[in-house]
């Protein structure tokens, strides 16, 4: 019976760690740098206000998962702000640098 319930446990463990590993590999560039990076969309808004570059979360956050388009303006300050992770094309087309687990 224990056997039983360790099995259960671990195909539970694995489908659990399939799911994110899989959502990982369908996050966009700029979610995936931001996330490594340890920042909040908060606090990437601030930077970029920073920079005079105003926009907030709820806006950040759907550029970041690729449901609503970046301005070439913003796309180019976020490019700035992870210079050593991303490009401009990677916010603006991020669809052309995600992995759909193909």
């Amino acid at each position: 019976m224990a056997q039983i319930v360790l099995a259960n446990n671990l195909r539970s463990a694995q489908n659990g760690a399939y799911c994110f590993l899989m959502k990982i590999m369908s996050m966009t560039p700029l979610r995936k740098t931001r996330i490594k990076k340890g920042l909040t969309l908060s606090a990437v808004a601030t930077s970029l206000a920073l920079k005079g570059e105003h926009i907030d979360t709820g806006n950040l956050s759907r550029i970041e998962r690729g449901i609503q388009q970046s301005s070439p303006r913003l796309a180019e300050a976020l490019a700035a702000l992870f210079s050593d992770s991303i490009s401009e094309m990677h916010v603006l087309y991020p669809e052309r640098y995600m992995n759909k687990g193909a």
